[in-house]
């Protein structure tokens, strides 16, 4: 397009890309609930930027109107995803084309496409800004499917929780938990998105996120707690994240809470409430804010986070395309 040039990115372009993660428009509201400083926020987002295009594994793309950066992406390998469902897939972590959609998102689309048929890429995956609506729509037109729209709410930790149904107990995770917590994960968690993409197996979806739940209980997670019954067996449990990084360089005291699952068995009982809450006023003297990410359409588990006090601070689109 005239006036407008695509190259690939070094990590001489570093600061061009710090220059568009600190002008993007989007998320504003979010900082400001969670007490974000923007400065140091975009400091760390260059940090990760910097470190991006610095790994050999990811390729980058920045593109220049007279010379002048105005959007740019970068595209990774995704194996973890791919082991289970057979594919070589790939995921565009950065996409900056905010400035000029029309313009730019055609062109960071065709250096996506054409990187990934050379690395065999048949799978790939995006995240962008739920106020991305131009972008949503220039992406469908070039083959992305818009797979879930997810929301990130927020809300500060009560030390006051709610009482447990009668013969519940709120506990921390043990190892005798193991196999009926994985047995929860698989049998009774639907709404991850990957569920929603009719291109991958829903089988494989279900072995990919007990290998999750696995992966956080080999100690990727924080923190685990279950509901546990009268027999002391696990009728639920939740997962916590903690991005220490991010923590310190910000000044927070945030805790992510990455997955509550109930068996399906006990799900409206007010069980999931109780985990929840006494769950995390149990980590009440270490966080005072917890985030989490759910399914714009997850009803139930909207409801019990709104009643614990949660607020919507920002929304993603999740977009997949199948082949390079």
């Amino acid at each position: 397009m005239a006036g407008y040039e695509i190259l690939p990115a070094t990590v001489d372009d570093a600061a061009d890309f710090a220059a568009l993660v600190a002008g993007y428009p989007y998320k504003s509201f979010q900082q400001e609930a969670q007490g974000i400083d923007r400065a140091r926020l975009n400091e760390f987002l260059a940090e990760g930027a910097r470190a991006a295009l610095a790994d050999p594994q990811i390729s980058a793309w920045v593109v220049r109107q007279d010379g002048k950066a105005v959007a740019a992406a970068t595209l990774s390998p995704n194996e973890w995803h791919g082991q289970f469902y057979g594919l070589k897939m790939g995921r565009c972590g950065s996409f900056l084309s905010y400035l000029a959609p029309r313009e730019t998102t055609p062109l960071l689309c065709q250096a996506l496409f054409s990187r990934a048929e050379a690395a065999g890429f048949e799978h790939l995956s995006m995240r962008i800004d739920g106020d991305e609506h131009q972008n949503l729509h220039l992406l469908e037109e070039r083959g992305f499917r818009l797979i879930d729209c997810s929301v990130k709410l927020g809300a500060p930790v009560s030390p006051q929780p709610p009482a447990a149904p009668p013969g519940v107990q709120i506990r921390p995770y043990e190892e005798a938990d193991r196999e009926e917590v994985l047995r929860i994960s698989v049998s009774s968690h639907s709404r991850n998105h990957f569920y929603n993409d009719e291109a991958l197996d829903r089988r494989a979806t279900d072995a990919l996120f007990r290998a999750w739940v696995e992966r956080c209980l080999d100690r990727l997670a924080a923190y685990v707690f279950v509901a546990a019954g009268a027999r002391n067996e696990a009728l639920g449990f939740v997962t916590y994240l903690v991005n220490r990084p991010l923590n310190e360089k910000l000044g927070l005291r945030l805790v992510a809470l990455d997955y509550i699952v109930l068996d399906s068995a006990f799900q409206g009982a007010g069980i999931g409430m109780a985990l929840m809450g006494q769950s995390l006023a149990a980590l009440s003297d270490r966080f005072d804010q917890v985030e989490l990410r759910a399914s714009q359409n997850n009803y139930p588990a909207l409801a019990c986070y709104a009643k614990y006090g949660f607020r919507t601070l920002s929304s993603d689109f999740l977009l997949h395309r199948r082949g390079a």
